[in-house]
């Protein structure tokens, strides 16, 4: 029997049970999915929360959501070649994949030394394009010419100096992009070859040996390692393994600190994934605490009714009613649905988690009497939202 999570890197002739098809490119596509999830933190398919067959209609039906998606891990902006590549890789039809494993890991080479891909039609622009990224030094200066041209004649000299600082934020941005995708694949997809690691070798060695390989190899850019570790402890949790997760965000988070700040967003997210974490290990009190700081850093840098404040309560409520504080927890979900009203639409997913996690504390302390058909309509919705075998439809 398949899991979802296996669905979600199946092919779709695997998932067609048509045998005659199955051939290297299917395993092309599962390494695809792989860079795929490596790359933006979600899968190509919404399958989570699916029920196995609606899962497996969706992989083999629908198209892949676009690797350049608004709201990924590094922003949802990634190089055309690499969006190409990762693409045609997991291309529904297994006539459009790469024919071999060793084509697909040739043009990932190609993309890393800035030749043209062969996923690609070489088009005179193209070409000249790639031609600007191996000559960047010689391009950058006549472009860095041009610019102050333009500058020193067009815009005032303040305005300019706030045009340079948003292109060096730009330039910074794009190359932290860059090096956490290249060493994703060189780091991680590269290395899974029989001369390096044997032909024995599982996919999880080459994530723990990207996880090790880190140390040091960053001392200059932080930035790029704590990103490189975010992405590590989400596929890390992803396959439930929450010891290798929880110690990939403990290694982040100090970075992540302090290159900007513990207010940032992005460090409030780490701290819920970490009590995440904790919860798979069945640390619920080191839970409890890493929830705390995350809703109260967040309180400090968002707005009351933001909605990771709003998510951060409800992981909270969650951990408390896990220990077995029900009362507390109920206090902390109830703040949580209170600020989410007007914000949130009532069928919206966090909604519905407050919800069935307020029904089941009322449940524990005995006052749950008004409450059953109510979470009779969140079930229902839930189903409706995620399938009748959800986490949420079956929590409520």
């Amino acid at each position: 029997n398949m899991t979802v999570g296996t669905v979600a890197y199946a092919a779709p002739e695997q998932l067609k049970g048509d045998q005659d098809a199955v051939d290297t490119r299917t395993d092309v596509y599962a390494l695809g999915v792989l860079l795929y999830e490596l790359l933006t933190g979600r899968l190509p398919h919404e399958v989570r929360g699916k029920a196995v067959g609606e899962a497996a209609r969706m992989v083999c039906d629908d198209e892949p959501l676009p690797l350049n998606l608004p709201g990924g891990t590094l922003g949802g902006r990634f190089d055309g070649d690499l969006e190409t590549i990762v693409m045609r890789a997991i291309a529904r039809d297994r006539e459009h994949r790469y024919g071999t494993a060793a084509a697909y890991a040739d043009d990932l080479r190609r993309f890393l030394r800035h030749e043209p891909i062969l996923a690609r039609p070489p088009t005179v622009a193209y070409q000249l394009s790639k031609f600007a990224r191996r000559h960047r030094g010689l391009v950058v200066g006549v472009l860095a010419a041009a610019v102050a041209l333009i500058a020193g004649t067009a815009v005032s000299l303040s305005l300019y100096a706030s045009e340079q600082r948003a292109r060096v934020q730009a330039d910074f941005n794009s190359r932290l992009s860059t090096a956490v995708q290249e060493y994703m694949v060189s780091g991680v997809l590269m290395s899974v070859s029989p001369d390096r690691m044997g032909h024995d070798v599982k996919l999880i060695d080459a994530l723990r040996r990207a996880a090790d390989e880190l140390d040091g190899r960053f001392a200059d850019a932080p930035q790029v390692e704590a990103a490189i570790r975010v992405k590590l402890a989400g596929v890390f949790y992803d396959v439930g393994m929450f010891g290798e997760s929880l110690d990939q965000w403990n290694r982040a988070i100090p970075k992540l600190e302090a290159s900007v700040g513990p207010d940032d967003v992005g460090v409030i997210r780490a701290i819920l994934g970490q009590g995440r974490a904790a919860i798979g290990l069945k640390r619920v009190e080191k839970a409890i605490e890493r929830f705390g700081v995350a809703v109260e850093q967040a309180r400090q840098a968002l707005p009351a009714n933001d909605p990771l404040v709003i998510e951060s309560l409800l992981r909270l409520g969650e951990s408390k009613a896990a220990h077995g504080r029900f009362r507390s927890a109920q206090r902390t979900l109830d703040e949580g649905l209170r600020l989410a009203d007007g914000v949130l639409t009532p069928d919206s997913r966090l909604v519905l988690a407050l919800q069935a996690s307020i029904a089941l504390c009322e449940q524990k302390r005995g006052t749950a009497n008004n409450r059953v058909s109510s979470q009779r309509e969140v079930a229902v919705q839930a189903a409706l939202n995620d399938g009748a075998d959800s986490p949420a439809a079956v929590r409520a």
